[in-house]
């Protein structure tokens, strides 16, 4: 969520659309043709009743309030339905990793975690040191498909903290879909024997 220096209930209303259009675009997905269920409401299915949808991933931004008040209304809605919510920074924000800790640690309300995308983080100059900075909070990483990364020493890294979370492939769809699925499934297969291998 960005903020529009709008007053605060713009921002309410922005974060209760975003959610309401997750969920209708989750019930298109998972529901019979014609049937649209989706809403804030607890009594309909969501796609995370129908698939297990485990962490919910958000980018850090806007000011610190509007994220914070985006993050704990999402969160809010994800806690029922036993879905973690994740904090990660942004792609173009320039702010160390330590300020998602902090975010977290001072400025959230309830379980919230953090995402952490690794490419963003090679581009900063140091993935190990921002691996272990979250350590404590990380719930989501986000690893390129093809990428300079030192993958043994970012993977060790990983294991060292016990990370035992979600590895999201971040895929750069070039060519065809079957060229596409078949460089993640290289990237998984490389991924796994470095998991299992240190």
């Amino acid at each position: 969520m960005r903020e529009t220096g709008s007053i605060r209930a713009k921002a309410r209303w922005e974060v209760e659309i975003t959610a309401r259009e997750f969920l209708e675009a989750a019930a298109l997905c998972s529901q019979p043709e014609g049937i649209l269920t989706a809403t804030l409401d607890g009594d309909y299915q969501s796609i995370a009743r129908r698939i297990p949808v485990k962490v919910f991933v958000m980018r850090t931004e806007g000011t610190r309030d509007t994220v914070r008040r985006s993050v704990e209304r999402v969160a809010e809605l994800a806690q029922p339905l036993g879905v973690k919510v994740a904090v990660e920074a942004g792609s173009d924000d320039a702010s160390p990793p330590g300020s998602l800790v902090h975010l977290v640690e001072e400025d959230l309300e309830g379980e919230v975690g953090i995402g952490l995308d690794f490419a963003r983080e090679q581009r900063r100059g140091d993935l190990i040191d921002a691996i272990e900075t979250v350590a404590e909070h990380l719930i989501a990483v986000r690893v390129p498909l093809e990428s300079p990364i030192d993958w043994a020493s970012a993977l060790t890294t990983v294991q060292k903290i016990g990370y035992e979370g979600p590895f999201i492939f971040d895929v750069d769809a070039r060519g065809s879909t079957k060229e596409t699925l078949a460089r993640a499934k290289t990237a998984r297969e490389k991924m796994e024997r470095w998991l299992t291998s240190t």
